[in-house]
């Protein structure tokens, strides 16, 4: 169910530099999972990037993609890491107009 998910939710980028053929991107959401799920330095850095880079990347969906995860691989420090990330970056107030 993950893998179909992350499939059907991909951003299509037409590329005709080379010919013309189709790249499938993953979504922020996708990226800061996968991010997430490998969990070296350099990744948890780059949710940290990320999320101030995008203050309105779905951060439920990050978690809950990230705690299927870590129940599925038995590794409960994946959630716990996400969760310290997503505490120390606290998304930005919505201005009232």
């Amino acid at each position: 169910m993950v893998r179909e998910a992350a499939i059907g939710e991909t951003l299509s980028l037409n590329v005709s530099t080379w010919g013309d053929f189709e790249v499938h991107l993953p979504t922020v959401e996708h990226l800061t999972v996968m991010k997430a799920v490998a969990a070296r330095p350099d990744d948890l850095a780059d949710i940290r990037r990320v999320l101030r880079a995008n203050p309105g990347l779905d951060r439920t969906q990050v978690r809950r993609w990230t705690k299927e995860f870590a129940e599925a691989l038995e590794a409960p420090d994946l959630l716990d890491q996400l969760d310290a990330i997503l505490k120390a970056c606290p998304q930005p107030r919505r201005r009232r107009r």
